[in-house]
């Protein structure tokens, strides 16, 4: 696992890309996991493939994706293809996990956090529901708990290159023996658009 001076950012985005209407999207850019003395971790998906070390599966459909252009206004988003990792649920999507390595953050006085951030804007399309991101941790039991979940539009009638939200996330009370895995879900939020 990733060890307390070594560093990670993470850029993600979903998006759903069906062909006859703009679904949703959300994409998670920068993650890094911060401690009291200044020591960060990040990673840098600027290589636009999976860092190593790190995991990804889906239940169905294509998953996490770490290089190519999403659809509609997602395409907009105003960073480079390759500097974050996406879903495209346009099929049949379901499961989609990434999951960061195992990091440790013994040895430090304050509470790591996680900060990544997330995009989920639908422009000028008629979408009711967002697509779900869920953000889990690993437990002493070698299962996930959920941690936060979101399911937002970002926009705001502004441009799609704005749709940008930094979110941050204290990870004080889901480490085990000092280290701490984070895992992104991301699922379908049900709209009939969503296919």
């Amino acid at each position: 696992g990733f060890e307390q001076q070594e560093s990670y950012v993470l850029e993600v985005r979903t998006t759903n890309g069906s062909g006859v209407s703009y679904d949703k999207s959300f994409t998670i850019s920068i993650v890094e996991i911060i401690r009291a003395n200044l020591r960060k971790i990040d990673e840098d998906l600027d290589s636009g493939v999976k860092p190593t070390g790190w995991g990804i599966s889906v239940t169905s459909g294509d998953g996490w994706l770490f290089n190519g252009t999403p659809d509609y206004t997602a395409t907009s988003n105003g960073r480079r293809d390759g500097t974050y990792a996406w879903v495209d649920f346009s099929g049949d999507d379901v499961g989609a996990v990434m999951q960061l390595e195992k990091i440790n953050v013994s040895g430090y006085s304050d509470d790591p956090e996680l900060t990544f951030d997330y995009f989920s804007n639908n422009g000028d399309y008629q979408i009711d529901t967002a697509n779900k991101l869920f953000v889990e941790t690993l437990n002493s039991s070698n299962g996930w708990d959920t941690i936060e979940t979101y399911q937002e539009f970002n926009d705001n009638n502004i441009a799609a290159s704005d749709g940008w939200v930094t979110k941050t996330i204290i990870l004080d009370n889901n480490l085990v023996n000092g280290y701490v895995t984070v895992r992104f879900r991301a699922e379908s939020g049900g709209d009939v658009h969503d296919f």
